[in-house]
């Protein structure tokens, strides 16, 4: 099942930058860099959308990699793996207020469409949705493999 995952992001992302590659790319944007191109962008849109679509079906319907836990379990540190042992940490209020914060500003990055000309608006909407929903399915994905 992880493997037929990980083949079919594979395919995915090759299959994107194919057609992303066909553009003339240049170091020095003229305006004409950022078009929405009808093809392109309803494929990553949907792929998309199908990556979200995937996670939720293997989490709420396979309910897959999901275990039980109760108050009274106890928990080993040894039950981590060496590298991300390194990165644990004790719970800490003041660094969840501060992610939480840092989310919602993340949420509220369309914002600076407002000081953009209105024409350009659904151009960077798009790639922002674009950009959000393969950032999200690529994360909650990756903690099945």
């Amino acid at each position: 099942m992880k493997k037929k995952i990980l083949i079919l992001l594979v395919a995915v992302i090759t299959f994107s930058n194919r057609l992303i590659a066909d553009e003339k790319l240049s170091l020095f944007c003229n305006g004409d860099e950022f078009k929405l191109n009808p093809l392109t962008d309803s494929i990553l849109l949907c792929s998309g959308i199908t990556f979200a679509v995937t996670d939720l079906f293997l989490d709420k319907v396979i309910k897959l990699n999901q275990k039980e836990f109760s108050n009274d379990m106890v928990f080993s540190i040894e039950d981590v793996n060496a590298f991300d042992r390194m990165f644990m940490n004790d719970y800490s209020k003041p660094l969840d207020y501060a992610s939480t914060g840092l989310e919602a500003l993340s949420v509220l990055t369309p914002l600076c469409l407002l000081g953009t000309s209105k024409n350009e608006w659904l151009t960077i909407g798009t790639m922002y949705a674009e950009t959000i929903i393969f950032a999200y399915s690529f994360k909650e994905l990756g903690k099945y493999l």
